[in-house]
């Protein structure tokens, strides 16, 4: 079974369950297919919190190998930032906490959805003119 249908299963009989996303896993080429797919997918659910972090390479994993090669295109913070902004804009859940603790390896932003998604994408906003 998939994904989907176990969270329902739990939601079916009452158990919260948080969600967490990593950001950058498409690379450069899927980045606005991965923040789309995932909004698509936690639009169908209801989790009691999202948890964002961006991708972290280690080396000697399959990914990171394929970064040295040059089969997968690696995003900055700034690009992950940009992401997270088309995921956060396009997500339509509610009463559910948002937060991202990775944010430019720096800032934790914080809210709870739908009410705070403005101020949310604000601070991205904010965030983003301040990369350059």
């Amino acid at each position: 079974m998939d994904m989907l249908t176990q969270l329902r299963r739990l939601e079916d009989v009452g158990i919260e369950y948080y969600v967490t996303i990593i950001l950058g896993l498409g690379g450069r080429h899927f980045s606005v297919h991965h923040a789309l797919s995932t909004a698509r997918l936690l639009n169908q659910l209801h989790p009691a919190d999202i948890w964002c972090l961006k991708l972290k390479l280690w080396e000697d994993t399959p990914l990171y190998k394929d970064v040295k090669k040059g089969h997968f295109d690696m995003m900055n913070d700034a690009e992950m930032l940009w992401e997270e902004r088309i995921l956060l804009e396009n997500l339509a859940v509610t009463d559910c906490m948002f937060h991202d603790t990775t944010v430019l390896n720096t800032y934790t932003i914080q809210g709870h959805l739908p009410e705070e998604k403005a101020l949310l994408l604000d601070a991205i906003d904010m965030l983003l003119s301040s990369c350059g």
